[in-house]
């Protein structure tokens, strides 16, 4: 287990001002217009553009620095391409179209539709890991539809599937300047369990210049 996080002040004060905004945001749009469904062959190219707008509509906010923005937009796109990367392999790291047997663990990966129109909102993927483990990957949601109640709506779905499945606990890591995920997963019950302060172009030797961040690392106990 990662030691506790240590408590920072100023977090909290953001925290507190960006939930509020986001509740004020929710009144226009309600989750019961949602559709949370395992991913279907042909959402696949829905789903990489609500990933990627998603997601880099971080680099638009007054927390994220240009020099983190563009290394966090590399990260995106080595997302998107890398041969070996996740989303490349959906069937194989999220174990899609693999018959359900008892005893036997296995992931998934979720699209978020408006049940209005058809469009797929936003996205999530659960991938099996050890020792009853599983994390959570590849969460996104539109820019338009953000502080509506998707993310939560898709939280909980993944939730509920890997309780069914027996996990134990869940875990994810994050930026620290993704500050309305951060609140989502905390109000979600997630424990932000360590910070480490680092370089991304460190950590992520495909980056060509610098983006120092706070990566964040989240857990969830199911008992």
């Amino acid at each position: 287990l990662r030691p506790a996080c240590p408590n920072v002040g100023a977090w909290s004060g953001v925290a507190a001002f960006l939930s509020t905004t986001m509740a004020e945001q929710s009144s226009s749009q309600s989750s019961s217009d949602i559709l949370v469904r395992p991913i279907e062959p042909d959402d696949r190219a829905a789903m990489v553009e609500v990933f990627s707008r998603g997601l880099l509509s971080y680099c638009d906010r007054p927390t994220c620095r240009p020099s983190l923005a563009h290394a966090f937009r590399t990260y995106v796109q080595k997302a998107l391409s890398g041969e070996n990367e996740d989303l490349q392999n959906l069937r194989q790291v999220y174990d899609l179209g693999q018959p359900e047997i008892a005893g036997a663990q296995k992931g998934n990966y979720w699209v978020a539709v408006n049940s209005k129109d058809g469009r797929i909102v936003g996205c999530v993927g659960l991938e099996k890991k050890e020792d009853g483990a599983a994390e959570l990957r590849r969460m996104s949601v539109s820019a338009e539809s953000q502080g509506k109640g998707v993310g939560r709506t898709l939280a909980r779905t993944l939730e509920a599937w890997a309780r069914k499945q027996g996990f134990q606990r869940i875990f994810l890591t994050t930026l620290n300047f993704q500050v309305p995920a951060c609140i989502l997963y905390e109000k979600e019950g997630y424990k932000a369990v360590e910070e480490k302060f680092e370089d991304l172009a460190a950590v992520q030797p495909f980056m060509s210049e610098s983006g120092v961040a706070t990566i964040r690392y989240y857990e969830k106990h199911l008992a």
